[in-house]
């Protein structure tokens, strides 16, 4: 039997008016006093050392954290710490709290309860049992810590501070608010899907939410490309022309947009490549057994890299398109 206890939430703030090296603790008394307010407390100790009389004092600022013990069993030995086994038993604790807590706020509507990733839970706890009584009341075992995780995240992950953006990402932001130019919304979607996966935990819809961007974004490129190319109509797999706008709102994402349209553009199939195909695997397929069979076990791996396989795709259906412009291309595609 396993148990996982997950800690998250977890934030300080120190303040030592001294150098810590300088302090001897066996030559100073310490007083103590707790400030509370509705979402810390605030803990002030005040040092006053014997040696030379100085007063120093310490701030800490600790914001609440929360604790969930998961418990189940998993068959095997007890696991090593770099062992995909290990790995294997966070990822399911972290997966039940997060399963939890999103129940938790569909019914309560509280929406300021958050669901922690799992590089969101500093501090994560494996103990291991091999005799036990496990039961839906009880729980009778003695574990022995297997592993205790503390993965601290960096400031800039969280938004403490941030590292300055490089030239180009600058002048593309400047380039957006001088022109009060909103981002397409195919990038929105994809940051949202980076969002609900990491920061949300949600990586079922995270998954969903990455399929809908790479749609966006190909109906959105192939009207581009036909502006470009000056193409004003095209002509569905079924024979049907329409204008471009037409065809593309109407088409079918592989038959049309990626079928004929994209063949009609690039002088060649877009499938025949392996972004193509681990767009298909790791992607499209995975969305469709969500929607359409409800499927529920996805994992952050799986949201990971059905994001990665979209990117790589959309980067290569761009470079191909630019490449491919200089072919001659009739206006239609009749």
């Amino acid at each position: 039997m396993t148990s996982v206890r997950v800690w998250s939430d977890v934030a300080a703030r120190h303040l030592v008016l001294r150098d810590p090296k300088d302090r001897k603790p066996e030559h100073r008394r310490a007083k103590v006093r707790s400030v509370y307010s509705e979402d810390k407390v605030i803990n002030r100790t005040a040092h006053l050392n014997l040696d030379d009389d100085l007063f120093l004092e310490e701030v800490i600022d600790t914001v609440g954290f929360t604790r969930m013990d998961v418990t189940f069993e998993c068959s095997g030995d007890v696991p090593l710490s770099n062992s995909p086994t290990f790995e294997e038993i966070r990822e399911k604790a972290i997966r039940i709290v997060q399963r939890f807590l999103r129940a938790y706020r569909t019914v309560s509507e509280q929406v300021d309860v958050k669901v922690p990733s799992k590089n969101e839970s500093p501090i994560v706890e494996v103990g291991v049992a091999t005799d036990y009584i496990f039961n839906r009341r009880d729980i009778d075992a003695a574990f022995a810590i297997a592993e205790r995780t503390f993965q601290w995240l960096p400031p800039t992950h969280t938004g403490a501070s941030k590292e300055p953006l490089s030239p180009e990402k600058l002048n593309g932001l400047i380039t957006l608010l001088d022109h009060g130019i909103e981002a397409e919304l195919f990038r929105e979607l994809l940051l949202e899907a980076r969002e609900l996966s990491f920061i949300h935990g949600n990586h079922r819809l995270a998954l969903i939410i990455a399929q809908t961007g790479m749609e966006t974004y190909i109906q959105w490129r192939v009207i581009h490309e036909c502006n470009q190319r000056s193409i004003a109509s095209l002509t569905s797999k079924k024979g049907i022309e329409l204008d471009v706008e037409t065809a593309i709102a109407t088409g079918d994402l592989r038959s049309d947009l990626l079928g004929v349209y994209m063949t009609f553009l690039l002088g060649r199939s877009a499938k025949d490549c392996s972004e193509h195909q681990d767009w298909y695997k790791n992607a499209y397929e995975p969305r469709n057994q969500i929607v359409h069979r409800g499927r529920v076990n996805v994992m952050e791996s799986d949201a990971r890299k059905a994001f990665e396989s979209v990117v790589k795709y959309c980067v290569y259906a761009d470079r191909m398109l630019i490449e491919s412009r200089g072919q001659a291309v009739p206006t239609s595609n009749s």
